[in-house]
């Protein structure tokens, strides 16, 4: 029979790649660049560089004062701000590194009968373990599947984005 204190316990199952594939903040920049340039989306305006005071901020200066002319109400350095705040509150969890106890998930594939594993196709060196496959087929099932483009406009959008 469990006690009280038993039945209040909680199986906390992290999966993560703690302890399986180390990376690091810089790591995924360099590989977010890597996708940008290889993995491109149509209509993209600019991509996100340190000169973000010329290319959002000053704009937005000109276009709101340009409405302020107008005798309407301006708007965009307001939207600027906040998302300048919004980067602000995520810069701690993003410059902050985070270890996730994954012992628990590690130690189910050791409970993973053989015929499961044939029968569910379980690799643990599957392709889709390295990060780049992994956000490659990621960023391949957001053009896709919520941005509706087509794989046929890859080129079209590689030539588009070397282009900005």
């Amino acid at each position: 029979m469990s006690t009280e204190s038993d039945r209040l316990k909680v199986s906390v199952f992290n999966g993560s790649s703690n302890k399986l594939q180390y990376v690091t903040m810089g790591g995924l920049v360099d590989l977010g660049k890597k996708l940008c340039w290889d993995t491109p989306l149509n209509d993209t305006l600019w991509y996100r560089t340190a000169q973000v005071f010329f290319y959002q901020f000053l704009p937005a200066l000109l276009v709101d004062g340009l409405l302020l002319v107008l005798g309407r109400k301006p708007m965009l350095v307001k939207v600027i701000r906040r998302i300048f705040i919004a980067n602000c509150a995520m810069q701690y969890f993003l410059l902050n590194e985070w270890v996730f106890n994954n012992s628990k998930l590690l130690a189910l594939e050791n409970l993973l009968l053989p015929e499961d594993k044939q029968s569910f196709s379980y690799q643990k060196d599957h392709e889709l373990t390295q990060p780049m496959a992994f956000f490659t087929a990621g960023l391949m099932g957001a053009r896709r599947y919520l941005l509706n483009e087509p794989d046929s406009t890859m080129a079209q959008a590689k030539v588009h984005s070397r282009s900005i």
